[in-house]
């Protein structure tokens, strides 16, 4: 009974995982790190701790790849420091008001830093926010790619060691 769980939770975090990551509602490559861990616990001799490192290391990637591409996005399109501010500021209200929040929040927090704090145009500001919205999606195709490159890492250890 055990290994048919251990199995379940595998593939089912696996699964879960890969469409969390393009649903921001949902936490893409933790549960993919969740299940491996659970699956480590239960049948320890079947997924080396390596695998677990490099999972983790995944983890810690995509929330770089998160920070950094609202941040590179909105630079690319011009935001001022007061955008940037309101980015962040948009992005922490945007998580309340999940999934559309996400995408919207530093949306429009970069444009109303850019036309109210910083006294810029709309069109700068909107400039600025457009910027923001095409780092997130950017960095959304990072992480399916390092979700992709994870599972196969998961797969091949089961299978070659």
């Amino acid at each position: 009974m055990l290994p048919i769980l251990a199995w379940t939770i595998l593939v089912l975090f696996v699964l879960l995982g890969l469409v969390g990551i393009v649903l921001p509602a949902m936490p893409g490559i933790v549960l993919i790190f969740a299940g491996v861990l659970i699956h480590k616990l239960l049948l320890p001799s079947f997924l080396s701790w390596w695998t677990l490192v490099v999972v983790g290391l995944g983890v810690i990637l995509t929330f770089g790849l998160d920070f950094l591409g609202s941040f590179v996005g909105a630079k690319w399109g011009g935001a001022s420091k007061q955008g940037m501010m309101g980015l962040v500021l948009g992005g922490f209200i945007g998580i309340f008001f999940a999934p559309a929040g996400l995408i919207l929040g530093p949306l429009i927090g970069v444009f109303l830093g850019e036309v109210f704090v910083a006294s810029r145009p709309a069109l700068e500001g909107a400039k600025a926010g457009i910027g923001a919205t095409l780092g997130v999606a950017v960095s959304t195709m990072l992480k399916v790619l390092l979700g992709l490159i994870l599972v196969a890492w998961v797969s091949c250890d089961l299978i070659f060691f």
